[in-house]
C-alpha cells in the first residue's frame, strides 16, 4: 500500500495546498519499506 501525507518538515501539514511537500510511504505487511519526499510544485 502507498500512503501520501502533506508535510511541513517532519510534521503533518494542516493544509495540503500550502504544504512544503508530500511524504510518500510504501507499506508492506504493517512495515514501512520505503519513504520518499517530494516538494510541492505550487
Amino acid at each position: 500500500m502507498k500512503i501520501a501525507v502533506a508535510s511541513e518538515g517532519k510534521y503533518v501539514s494542516e493544509h495540503f495546498g500550502h504544504c512544503e511537500g508530500f511524504t510518500f510511504y510504501e507499506v508492506k505487511e504493517d512495515e514501512v519499506v520505503k519513504k520518499d519526499f517530494k516538494q510541492n510544485p505550487g
